[in-house]
């Protein structure tokens, strides 16, 4: 299914454009798993999904993962945690990327172990 870069859906943007008025997020339902994990969940629940927006994020703009206990590391892949926190910055620049040190600490804590 297409994907909507959840920058185009930011409150800054919704701000000035009043044609992203009906595309305001009011939930993020993330698939949590093993890629193979999250397509199967994903397929399972194609028909509710495909009534859905589905948004994507730019894990480049995220910067490297911090994530050093998986297993098959590949430069770009985020972790969910990191995901979410870089969908919710990315959908609230002003409010939330100032605050992205303090919501990266847990996993940058449990890295550290």
């Amino acid at each position: 299914k297409d994907s909507i870069p959840i920058t185009s859906l930011n409150n800054s943007n919704n701000e000035n454009n009043n044609e992203n008025e009906n595309k305001n997020i009011k939930y993020l339902i993330v698939l949590d798993g093993t890629w193979k994990q999250t397509k199967e969940m994903f397929d399972r629940n194609s028909e509710f999904f495909n009534t859905i927006n589905c948004v994507s994020i730019d894990s480049s703009s995220y910067g490297k993962s911090l994530t050093v206990f998986r297993k098959n590391e590949i430069e770009g892949y985020l972790s969910t945690y990191e995901a979410v926190i870089a969908a919710v910055c990315d959908f609230d620049p002003i409010n939330l990327k100032p605050k992205k040190d303090n919501l990266i600490l847990p996993i940058k804590l449990l890295s550290s172990q």
